[in-house]
């Protein structure tokens, strides 16, 4: 049974901003800790690459990581070819380019 275009997109409504924080929230612990290595102070600050990997107390979500990002980019391709047919879903580079 095909999935319509409203239930995708009120699936995509639904999850993107959970998937949107998650990705928000590792770019900044990342880059956060890389500054305190850099500065030789990552020991002080062990606390960011423990939310860097999905550790939040008691709530451990490193499980959880690498299925929402396949998620993420399923979903990407999923939408791309259900939004914009016009494309084909193909956001990729264009042959000239890819052949330079």
């Amino acid at each position: 049974m095909p999935i319509s275009k409203a239930r995708l997109r009120q699936i995509h409504f639904t999850l993107a901003p959970i998937l949107l924080f998650s990705v928000l929230l590792s770019l900044l612990t990342g880059s956060l800790f890389q500054v305190a290595v850099l500065t030789n102070r990552a020991n002080d600050f062990l606390w960011l690459l423990e939310l860097h990997k999905g550790k939040f107390g008691q709530i451990n979500l490193e499980m959880i990581y690498p299925f929402q990002r396949f998620y993420s980019v399923c979903n990407r391709g999923i939408l791309a070819k259900v939004c914009f047919p016009e494309f084909g879903g193909d956001f990729s580079l264009p042959r000239a380019i890819k052949e330079g």
